[in-house]
């Protein structure tokens, strides 16, 4: 992160009645896990500032509720400029309690996503829109069995790979159009 950056987060250690809270909560010996800071009454600029702040004081990444997805982005873009790494954005599912069928399968990929980055703690920050807390997710075992890594120049079964696609809940078709959907070519 660029220095004149650290420098301007650097103004949160002066709010000493902020410090003096923050360091109850998060400091050596503290409570920890499970406390949380409510930051209200600012714009969401405001907010991504005194949160970032707070991580830099902290040492930990940011992880933010918010009550929708609105204001997941807004925040996130306010944040981006403090924190090293991507602000990941967990949306709600949108799966339907009636039909239990995605309405749109990009949302549901950019969740998962969302999910896999911050389970593998590749993120900068985190912003959780409120909806998403609602949704069950896998285990994080689970979530790591289902990675499928493949490297260029390594030898694959094709139908121990498709088997392993279809599980995982991509779609096979005769062409590909958007994200979550595979091809088998030359399977005749």
């Amino acid at each position: 992160m660029i220095n004149d950056i650290r420098d301007i987060l650097k103004r949160i250690s002066e709010d000493a009645a902020l410090i003096t809270e923050v360091d109850r909560l998060y400091g050596a010996g503290s409570v920890g896990s499970g406390s949380h800071l409510n930051v209200h009454g600012m714009c969401e600029e405001q907010k991504g500032f005194i949160i970032s702040g707070i991580a830099d004081h902290t040492g930990r990444k940011p992880v933010v509720i918010v009550p929708d997805i609105v204001r997941a982005r807004m925040l996130a873009k306010s944040m981006a400029p403090f924190v090293d790494g991507e602000v990941v954005i967990v949306p709600p599912s949108m799966l339907t309690l009636v039909s239990a069928v995605a309405s749109s399968r990009d949302e549901e990929m950019e969740r998962t996503v969302s999910l896999s980055r911050i389970a593998s703690g590749n993120y900068g920050a985190a912003v959780i829109a409120a909806g998403a807390l609602i949704n069950k997710v896998p285990q994080l075992k689970s979530m790591s069995d289902m990675v499928i890594s493949l490297k260029l120049g390594d030898t694959y079964d094709p139908s121990d790979l498709v088997s392993a696609l279809m599980t995982n809940g991509y779609e096979r078709t005769q062409m590909t159009s958007s994200r979550g959907e595979f091809s088998w070519r030359g399977d005749i």
